[in-house]
C-alpha cells in the first residue's frame, strides 16, 4: 500500500516537472518558474494525505481479528513500516 501511494505521488511530480516551461533568461521568469515548481512539489502532499490516512483506517477497520492481534500491528500502520 505505501509502495502505490509513493510510486503516484512521485510520478504525478515527475510529470508536472517536465512539463514546466523553462522560460526566458528574464529574472521574472526565472524566479515565476522557480514558483511554479515549488508549488508543484507540494500537490502530492494535499492530495495523497487524505487517501493515505483514509486507506490506512479502512485497512484497520476491515483487518480481521487475527491480524491485528500481531505484535506492533497498529504501530505498522501509522508509521507504514
Amino acid at each position: 500500500m505505501l509502495s502505490t501511494i509513493l510510486f503516484l505521488s512521485r510520478e504525478g511530480v515527475r510529470g508536472a516537472l517536465l512539463r514546466v516551461n523553462p522560460g526566458h533568461d528574464e529574472k521574472t521568469d526565472k524566479e515565476s518558474n522557480g514558483n511554479a515548481v515549488m508549488n508543484v512539489g507540494f500537490i502530492p502532499i494535499i492530495i495523497g494525505v487524505p487517501p493515505a490516512v483514509g486507506t490506512s483506517l479502512l485497512y484497520v477497520a476491515t483487518a480481521g481479528a487475527e491480524t491485528r492481534v500481531q505484535p506492533h500491528f497498529y504501530l505498522a500502520v501509522r508509521t507504514g513500516r
